[in-house]
């Protein structure tokens, strides 16, 4: 659908086509469930992934390393547990998102350098129970036109005093911690303001209002892949179809074959690219064979080096490959593949051996 939607439509009378840097999913309850798992599978397609009420359901988040992330609950939305014991659901949706990517972002990027595993949370408040409540109880993520007033501070781990003094507040017990909470409201606008009933807290209006803050970045200078999550072969799709690219990484094995399933369980993969004037370094933090690594032709001619580094035996060792020719082959081939003008590559490069006998290739196509 996303290749789709990127061909410029020739149908109407004034040909368009959609930004490939500006694609957006966002989905509600079962939605923010699906936005979770198909966003953690494809995420180097959006540039942002934006879950309302939503459970994770293990969605392989070590993925979202270059894909801004918005979490959304609402304040309100509470369950039946034990002994008809009412808890807050929203607190549940928000740990089971938030939780994974701090731990995500301090282990591979704990001085922020490489500016990964963005996220923010936004909880919506609201004035009044809704009419269909009972007992003044909201039902899921108070999600009505009633809910358009205020937001907690929308807040990132660096400034998340807001979200963590809300998630320390105890499990509800009917509606005490409701009434406490209501004396305690942050307003994000004039009391006056906020009532209209066709609007609603809209996370899209935060995209839109600031056109470069949510932006994919089809060439991330860090790449963390988890091959394992794959997306499978969609329905009616070509015979052997499966995802092969991921920003420019590249799986030349496929099916992946036991030495390379074997390299695959030891972790993601992570990949590295460094610029610095003319010579572009890509450092590969566990050296295979399955992996090719794709450049941009803006990163190959006017006599640019490209250089391939690894880490094996304790030790560092370059690859230096030289000055690199655009290869029309792979171009065909990652436009045909991604549909994607933006993850259209010139070049790949890549490992063949083993421990430490590896050797640097530059590849004629994809297949080899």
């Amino acid at each position: 659908m996303i290749i789709q939607l990127l061909q410029t439509n020739t149908v109407i009378d004034a040909p368009y086509s959609v930004d490939p840097n500006r694609v957006y999913l966002w989905g509600f309850s079962a939605g923010g469930d699906g936005a979770f798992n198909i966003g953690a599978r494809i995420p180097d397609r959006f540039a942002a992934v934006i879950a309302n009420a939503g459970h994770p359901n293990g969605a392989p988040f070590v993925n979202f390393a270059n894909t801004d992330m918005i979490l959304q609950v609402g304040e309100r939305d509470v369950l039946k547990g034990a002994n008809d014991r009412r808890i807050s659901r929203a607190k549940v949706y928000l740990e089971e998102a938030r939780a994974p990517l701090i731990t995500l972002k301090q282990t591979h990027d704990p001085d922020g350098r490489d500016n990964l595993y963005r996220f923010e949370c936004m909880v919506v408040q609201t004035e009044d129970a809704p009419e269909s409540s009972k007992n003044g109880l909201y039902y899921h993520n108070s999600w009505s036109s009633r809910d358009t007033g205020t937001t907690l501070k929308v807040a990132a781990p660096k400034d998340g005093g807001a979200v963590e003094a809300w998630l320390a507040q105890q499990d509800l017990q009917d509606v005490e911690w409701l009434k406490k909470r209501e004396q305690e409201r942050i307003w994000t606008r004039k009391q006056g303001e906020w009532w209209n009933t066709s609007t609603t807290i809209n996370p899209l209006i935060l995209v839109n209002s600031d056109k470069h803050k949510y932006m994919r970045n089809p060439t991330p200078a860090r790449v963390i892949w988890d091959l394992h999550s794959r997306p499978p072969r969609p329905e009616g799709s070509p015979k052997g179809w499966e995802k092969r690219m991921f920003y420019w990484l590249y799986v030349r094995q496929s099916p992946l074959d036991t030495v390379a399933e074997g390299l695959v369980k030891l972790g993601p993969e992570d990949a590295r690219l460094l610029t610095k004037t003319n010579q572009h370094l890509i450092h590969v933090a566990r050296p295979n064979s399955h992996m090719g690594y794709l450049l941009k032709e803006s990163m190959i001619t006017g006599n640019q080096t490209i250089t391939l580094r690894i880490n094996t035996a304790g030790t560092t060792k370059d690859f230096p490959l030289g000055t690199l020719a655009v290869q029309s082959k792979i171009k065909a081939q990652t436009r045909e593949l991604s549909g994607d003008p933006e993850l259209e590559f010139a070049a790949m490069v890549y490992l063949t051996g083993s421990k430490d006998d590896w050797k640097a290739v530059v590849a004629q196509s994809l297949d080899g």
